[in-house]
């Protein structure tokens, strides 16, 4: 905790001189697209020192056994990253002017695959194969969780909501381009991401705890009771 604090201070520090940088370089692409992608990974720093320090963390209310978690985890895990990935496409497209690249949806250019003629289409496209990508793991992530988890409200709730979320994305992104990067539209598609990518970290947290399977949280209670037999603490009767 104490290095994720220290990480989430030179985060935000060196987001600062980014937004400097930003406005007395006049907006290089590199520069803010930097900016906007350490400003998401700050805010995945805060997110998880909020959920590691939370009293739930290590005790959920009915722990699952350790292999029981196995797919949720990976799956947890590789949608996290793919957000992660999808969100600095995102920041690449708008520092680029790719967002409109392809002007049609849901088809581009009328093709379900459009001729990748130039590197703004070759980018949008891929965003747009990232998104299908991502609803599909988010999907596979419910699924799991509801047929082998659902006594786990700690896992169930940020799943579902992470269903919804990815809806709303998509229906956005898809807003987005209709209205001609309109700037509600524009905002709210990035807005929501980042909540959808704070929802699964949240969930491969709590998935990946030290409190995520049954025999970890016997281990622990077993080590408590004996370092208090140990230093002579009096126990209720």
């Amino acid at each position: 905790l104490r290095r994720l604090a220290l990480l989430a201070l030179v985060a935000v520090i060196a987001q600062g001189i980014l937004g400097g940088a930003t406005v007395l370089l006049r907006l290089p692409v590199m520069v803010s697209v930097a900016h906007a992608c350490l400003a998401q990974a700050f805010f995945c720093l805060v997110v998880a020192l909020a959920v590691l320090t939370s009293p739930r963390f290590a005790s959920p209310e009915r722990p699952a056994a350790a292999e029981t978690l196995a797919t949720i985890r990976f799956l947890g895990v590789g949608v996290t990253a793919l957000l992660f990935g999808q969100l600095v496409l995102g920041a690449v497209m708008r520092h680029t002017g790719a967002g409109l690249a392809i002007p049609d949806v849901p088809l581009a250019f009328g093709r379900i695959v459009p001729p990748i003629t130039s590197a703004p289409i070759a980018l949008h496209f891929a965003h747009r194969v990232g998104a299908l990508l991502i609803a599909s793991g988010v999907a596979a992530l419910a699924i799991t969780v509801l047929r082998r988890h659902r006594a786990r409200p700690d896992l169930v709730k940020p799943a579902l909501l992470g269903s919804i979320l990815v809806g709303v994305q998509i229906l956005l992104g898809g807003i987005a381009v209709a209205t001609r990067l309109s700037v509600w539209a524009a905002t709210l598609h990035l807005v929501v991401g980042a909540l959808l990518m704070a929802t699964c970290l949240v969930f491969t947290l709590r998935a990946c705890g030290p409190a995520g399977d049954a025999t970890g949280t016997r281990m622990m209670v077993r080590n408590d009771a004996t370092r208090d037999a140990g230093s002579g603490a009096e126990m209720p009767a």
